[in-house]
């Protein structure tokens, strides 16, 4: 448990660090404050905030599983994006021979429907 503890006063120095003593620092020298490396590494450590939810899932039984429960479920929703994306292919391979080739629909046809898009 002590990781989470280093881990949040780690968290929350940094949050005081840009906040207030940056800031401060800035404002008695005149200096505007600049976007290092630093800062934008101490600002996305807030993000590790995030973190803190996991501890707190292993506690209530119910959002541990409901959390499994997504995560196995990301595998078949990627999946189906993999078949939906060859559906799409397989359409888009039909309906350029048959429309785009004249396969399908005569040309004159075609060109009823469409003859503003062959004047411009």
């Amino acid at each position: 448990d002590w990781v989470w503890n280093t881990l949040d006063l780690a968290i929350v120095g940094s949050g005081i660090m840009d906040m207030w003593v940056l800031t401060l620092v800035c404002y008695l020298a005149g200096v505007q404050q600049r976007h290092n490396k630093l800062l934008t590494l101490m600002r996305m450590t807030r993000l590790l905030r995030l973190m803190r939810l996991l501890r707190q899932l292993k506690q209530v039984q119910q959002l541990y599983d409901l959390s499994i429960a997504l995560l196995q479920a990301t595998e078949a929703l990627g999946w189906m994006l993999i078949l939906f994306a060859c559906f799409m292919y397989a359409v888009s391979i039909m309906c350029t021979h048959l429309i785009g080739h004249s396969l399908g629909i005569p040309s004159d046809t075609l060109k009823l429907l469409y003859e503003e898009v062959e004047d411009q």
